[in-house]
């Protein structure tokens, strides 16, 4: 290794060790790259701003409506006027209709949906061509289709160590993918199905071997209340 790189690589491990005591996440790991595991479905969708929830009521069709979630995450319903709907999956905020029309209704029965298309934001970074933020409306976009809006891999790209990053309640879990298995289809189950808010960090070749740069990279996107788990396994997801 020539005295440069020394350098580089040992101003990138103080750099990283700074970045995670200000993150509150432990110590890297000895093997920091989470191992290849196959990821259970996504999350379900949370509702966020501008949706426009629809609500129906089996047994009171008069008290059906649509409303639009509001900046501050509320929406007003007849009977429930400052109802906090953002962060929720839609179950989640049908049984919170449910529950606050059960005082008046004798049977509060009702079915919440969200009108029009669903609307999900992933983020792409590390070796592709555009890394950002890329929006879709519909299914959600698999790992190879958010790569080919990132304008697709660059030539320093690590296709075999690409790390997914999903948030699960206040712990954003890493998840090791292929995205040379993925876009060659090897499994059925390599194209990963991304969910609302994914990470997906392409590294660089050489710096996955290296252990822990990615964490350079991915920290921007994590709040600082957000603990980092690194290897995780796919078991636990909601």
């Amino acid at each position: 290794m020539r005295m440069k790189d020394l350098r580089n690589l040992l101003s990138g491990s103080l750099a990283l060790a700074v970045v995670a005591l200000l993150s509150g996440c432990d110590e890297p790991q000895t093997s920091p790259y989470p191992s290849q595991t196959t990821l259970t479905p996504p999350p379900a969708y949370r509702l966020r701003t501008g949706d426009v929830i629809d609500i129906k009521f089996m047994f009171s069709p008069e008290l059906n409506e649509e409303q639009t979630v509001q900046l501050d995450g509320h929406a007003s319903f007849q009977l429930a006027p400052d109802l906090l709907v953002a962060g929720k999956t839609i179950e989640e905020a049908q049984r919170m209709v449910e529950e606050i029309y059960s005082h008046t209704l004798r049977d509060a029965s009702v079915s919440l949906s969200v009108k029009g298309p669903l609307q999900w934001k992933v983020y792409v970074v590390g070796e592709v061509t555009t890394p950002g933020e890329y929006a879709t409306t519909g299914p959600a976009m698999t790992i190879t289709q958010a790569v080919a809006r990132a304008g697709g891999l660059k030539e320093s790209a690590d296709a075999d160590n690409v790390v997914l990053l999903r948030r699960d309640g206040n712990v954003e879990r890493a998840y090791g993918v292929s995205y040379t298995d993925a876009v060659n289809h090897y499994t059925p189950t390599a194209d990963v199905q991304m969910a609302d808010f994914d990470v997906l960090y392409v590294p660089r070749t050489g710096v996955a071997q290296s252990g822990v740069a990615w964490r350079h990279y991915v920290m921007q996107f994590l709040p600082p209340n957000i603990i980092c788990e690194l290897g995780a396994t796919a078991t636990v997801m909601p």
